[in-house]
């Protein structure tokens, strides 16, 4: 669904087609744009990975600060490598103890990441002008900015965001909610059937399991 057929359905869910109660959509808006957030961090419960995104940041000469996108939380940092285009990735390191490391060892060259409030930290920090220098893999938050857009959840899950905005909106009128409250928790009771619960934490190969043999046998896909 769409965020105008989202709001239409809201409407007759309300009772207002006629929009008397609320006659301008950005108030339903605002609703439907506060549960849809609501809905994106259900599902990130239950699949930590449904909605990873990748966006990319210019990396700045000397400049180790570097500002997060709205985010759940961050998977993974990478700084592209100048002379192959590759991004190679970052271990994630306390920011304290990278303080304690980069007093004494100002030579050194690998780097790491730290995160502080809402900054990503690099140390040491990139030597160049790096364009698109910053891979950053995170769940981002999403929104509906138009009518057309369409929310990234699972088809099936969208109910959910005319459910809780409802909820939402008879709040302001003191109206009981009981059955659109049962609604909603039934959709998401469910989600573990629409997500992959367990996230892309596969078992990692090891000769002590499989011999190298199996090894190359998986990865020529037989």
């Amino acid at each position: 669904m769409t965020r105008g057929q989202i709001r239409e359905i809201l409407r007759r869910n309300l009772r207002d087609v006629p929009q008397v109660q609320w006659p301008d959509d950005a108030e339903l808006d605002l609703l439907i744009e506060q549960s849809y957030l609501l809905m994106q961090k259900e599902v990130v419960k239950v699949d930590r990975e449904a909605h990873l995104t990748w966006d990319y940041m210019n990396a700045s000469q000397g400049v180790s600060w570097y500002p997060l996108p709205p985010t759940f939380g961050v998977q993974q940092v990478g700084l592209k490598d100048t002379t192959t285009g590759l991004y190679k990735v970052l271990t994630r390191k306390g920011y304290r103890a990278l303080q304690a490391v980069a007093s004494g060892a100002s030579g050194r060259s690998r780097r790491y990441y730290a995160r502080r409030g809402q900054w990503i930290y690099i140390s040491p920090a990139p030597e160049t002008n790096i364009a698109e220098g910053i891979e950053l893999v995170h769940t981002g938050i999403r929104a509906l900015s138009g009518d057309t857009d369409v929310p990234v959840l699972k088809v099936p899950t969208h109910m959910a965001i005319v459910y809780w905005s409802k909820i939402l909106a008879l709040s302001e009128t003191e109206e009981t909610t009981g059955e659109t409250t049962k609604r909603l928790s039934e959709i998401l009771g469910d989600l573990p059937a629409w997500y992959e619960a367990s996230g892309d934490d596969p078992d990692a190969f090891g000769m002590d399991v499989i011999g190298v043999s199996q090894a190359n046998d998986l990865d020529n896909g037989n």
